[in-house]
């Protein structure tokens, strides 16, 4: 078995809104989001556990291009703090390619794990 540490990065919209990304560090994609920082959910989520192909995150996890992810469509609104998907105004929709809030988060995710992989990212070491 093998850890890989989870690297939270902190945002703020122009409105003022908080926002954070943990980017995985096996697969060195967002695996997961939150609005506001949440101390709590940082207290939990510090690293994914990779034995023999299998990660212990892979049916929580934003990062659905990675070959371990499972996680189910469904879940997805769930892991965004949101009761259920919802559609998004036509201008959201426009800019971000995609007709639901959660399409769109996981398309922000997509984009900013892109971002990463552009800006040669260094991870802490796995332990």
């Amino acid at each position: 078995m093998t850890i890989y540490n989870v690297t939270w990065r902190d945002f703020q919209l122009p409105t003022g809104q908080a926002f954070a990304m943990a980017v995985c560090g096996y697969s060195k994609l967002v695996r997961h989001m939150t609005i506001g920082l949440d101390p709590i959910r940082r207290m939990f989520v510090k690293g994914i556990e990779i034995n023999e192909e299998h990660c212990n995150t892979n049916e929580h996890c934003l990062a659905l291009e990675c070959h371990l992810n499972h996680t189910n469509p469904e879940h997805l609104a769930h892991m965004l703090d949101m009761e259920e998907d919802e559609s998004v105004d036509e201008e959201t929709a426009r800019l971000w390619g995609q007709n639901t809030a959660v399409g769109c988060l996981v398309e922000m995710a997509r984009r900013f794990s892109a971002s990463l992989a552009a800006d040669n990212l260094t991870l802490p070491q796995n332990e």
